[in-house]
Formats: structure tokens, sequence, C-alpha cells
């Protein structure tokens, strides 16, 4: 908090120095610079900050967004099988309560005292089955062919599903992502030639 403080103090007193300049057209040349560096410094520093989203379970609380695991069961189920009851069981206490996105993982997180996991995937899955075998398998809690029966589960739900609300929708979805990915990597890259180019 005191660091924002002394940016923004730093900031006021070179917009007023900016403005009681006697020439004019050097000032708003350098202010001009100053502002462009200031604004590409906090840009980089935001870059920074949210890339290691979810690569460890220490920056889980950098994700951008959060997933409740149970929502995504109903919503499965619901959709592929009306709730019948010859759906197939997809919930497992191994599976977490929520699934953390960040930019360079995904976080496993329970409301118990099971510890944080979190998978480093750059960028992260969003396949859901493979979502679902992943946390299976760092789990802990069942062994490799029990994560394939309940992986086949979400997979036979999966595929009960409408294509239009899941399968058509893959393909964009992992473009989306790459696509944010490779945002995100250039505007480091820009944030760091910017004040070189504003000269």
């Amino acid at each position: 908090m005191a660091t924002v403080a002394r940016v923004s103090r730093l900031i006021i007193v070179l917009q007023v120095r900016c403005l009681a300049a006697t020439e004019v057209t050097t000032m708003i040349g350098i202010c001009s610079w100053v502002f462009m560096t200031i604004s590409a410094l906090l840009s980089l520093a935001t870059n920074f900050v949210f890339l290691p989203g979810c690569i460890s379970p220490p920056a889980v609380n950098l994700a951008l967004h959060r997933v409740n695991v149970e929502l995504v069961v109903i919503a499965v189920r619901t959709s592929a099988f009306n709730n019948t009851k010859n759906a197939p069981k997809l919930m497992h206490p191994a599976l977490p309560v929520y699934w953390y996105f960040g930019s360079s993982g995904i976080c496993d997180v329970s409301e118990s005292e099971t510890p944080i996991r979190c998978r480093r995937e750059f960028p992260p899955t969003s396949d859901l089955v493979t979502l679902v075998k992943d946390s299976l398998r760092d789990s802990g809690q069942v062994d490799e062919k029990q994560a394939d029966a309940i992986a086949s589960s979400w997979e036979t739900a999966i595929d009960a599903l409408d294509p239009s609300l899941y399968r058509d929708k893959q393909p964009r979805a992992n473009s989306q992502s790459k696509a944010s990915v490779a945002f995100t990597i250039l505007a480091v890259m820009l944030d760091l030639i910017l004040p070189a180019v504003a000269l």
C-alpha cells in the first residue's frame, strides 16, 4: 500500500512539473515519455503478477477464474441425462471442490484440510475428461484403474451431451486459450520495448 502511495505521489509531482514547465514543447515531449514509461511499467508489473497464476499453491490467489466442480457435475448430468437414475456417477470424493484456472496452471482446491494441488500447464487445458483424470491422479486417493473408470463415466456423459453444448465448442475454447497466452506474451514484450520506442 505504501508503494502505491509513493507511485501516486510521484505521478502527481510529475504532472505538476509538466504543467508548470516554461519550455512547453520540450516538457510535453518529456512528460509524454514519462507517462508512457510509467504506464508501460505498471502494465508490465500487472502482466508479471498474473502470468504465474496457479503455477503453485501460493499462486492460487492469482487465478483468473474458479469453477465449482459440483456445479459442473450437475450441469453435465442435467444436460446429458435429464438427471435420470441411469446417469453415470460423476462426482467422486477424490475430486476437488473447485478448479482454479490461472495463466500458467490449474489448481485443485478442496474445503477440507487437503492441501492445494497445482499442475503447471501453459496454457491450461479446457478438456473436462483430462481435467478430471489429472485431478483424480494427483489426489493420491485413487489408483490408475479407478481414475480411468471415473474418467470413462465422464467421457460417456460428455458423449451423451448435445454436440453443440461441448464438442463443437472445444476447438474454439482451445484456440481462445492459446490466443490469450499469445496476447499476454505480446503484452509483456511490448511493455519492455515501449519506453525505448517513446524516446
